[in-house]
């Protein structure tokens, strides 16, 4: 099997660096560090980190500047070669770049940088795998006694998503899912259970869910459902009429909105005492890792690893 390659485009900031370190000597992936080399390694030498196995590129002088720049012109259709070799001396623009280009394998960036940056630099230089030109992010739960995973969706990127894009979290989380389940099995989050309330949220849920079975006709997904009806086969007994593989037995859950996921995971993670690893970005036609500001190192490691998983 291949060495994987993963870019990080933070290397001034000590967190990254020691990932990096632990990535290369103890766990053999091979990384590369995109900035200015000279402030990347005195940072190194600051805090005594080893990353004599870590390739260091400076995007304003390596030889394939050129070429990323001609061909991010080609494919963005730029009008000038000189916005896209702005773009391209930018680490988290040439990072994503060698990502497209094949060139590395991952992308990981967002410790010092907002979500926000990073989609921008993967939709322009990688590019969406939809039609929608639409990106999302999911979340592992690991929680005790468990003897599974949950996943959740959307908890970082969508603010309020359309019914035709919360049909699209849930393919993607289903399917980026199965890298760490058995079989998905993919419950449509609402306050509303088979229609027990009426409302426009509800119609929203109760519409993705029938889109969703039509993008993808043998995905096991069930809703519009409430959480306890979700998790609990002696909830969903009581409240869910005829049969479902879902209800009961979730192990993925899709938030309806941003305002209940981001609520909804953090509530888990705190009063079980879960790890959550992510935020994972998934809708790009190759893999990219957007990190917390506040994360760790072992959560720099986490989310690398978690990331490479879906690119197997």
């Amino acid at each position: 099997m291949a060495v994987q390659r993963v870019v990080f485009t933070e290397g001034e900031d000590q967190r990254i660096l020691e990932a990096a370190s632990i990535l290369s000597q103890k766990q053999g992936l091979d990384i590369t560090i995109v900035g200015d080399a000279a402030k990347i390694s005195d940072c190194a030498q600051q805090h005594q980190i080893g990353i004599d196995r870590c390739r260091l590129i400076d995007p304003s002088n390596d030889h394939r500047k050129p070429h990323y720049a001609a061909r991010l012109q080609s494919i963005r259709r730029l009008n000038k070669l000189s916005l896209a070799e702005r773009f391209i001396t930018k680490p988290l623009f040439f990072a994503a770049m060698m990502v497209a280009e094949h060139d590395a394998d991952l992308v990981v960036a967002g410790a010092t940088c907002a979500t926000k940056k990073v989609i921008e630099a993967a939709a322009l230089c990688i590019g969406y795998d939809n039609d929608q030109d639409f990106a999302s992010s999911f979340f592992i739960l690991e929680i005790p006694n468990r003897t599974e995973p949950i996943i959740v969706a959307d908890c970082a990127v969508n603010i309020e998503p359309t019914a035709q894009q919360l049909a699209l979290i849930a393919c993607d989380t289903a399917r980026s899912a199965s890298a760490f389940v058995a079989e998905p099995r993919v419950a449509m989050l609402s306050f509303s259970t088979q229609g027990s309330a009426t409302h426009p949220a509800v119609s929203k849920v109760q519409e993705a869910t029938a889109l969703a079975k039509q993008l993808n006709p043998a995905l096991r997904i069930d809703g519009e459902m409430q959480v306890d009806t979700a998790l609990s086969e002696r909830v969903a007994a009581q409240k869910w009429v005829g049969e479902s593989a879902v209800a009961g037995r979730a192990n993925v859950l899709i938030f309806p909105d941003l305002n209940s996921g981001n609520i909804g995971y953090k509530l888990i993670q705190q009063m079980t005492q879960a790890r959550a690893i992510g935020p994972i970005l998934q809708g790009f036609r190759r893999p990219v890792a957007d990190l917390s500001r506040g994360a760790s190192i072992e959560e720099i490691i986490e989310v690398t690893q978690v990331a490479l998983r879906l690119q197997q």
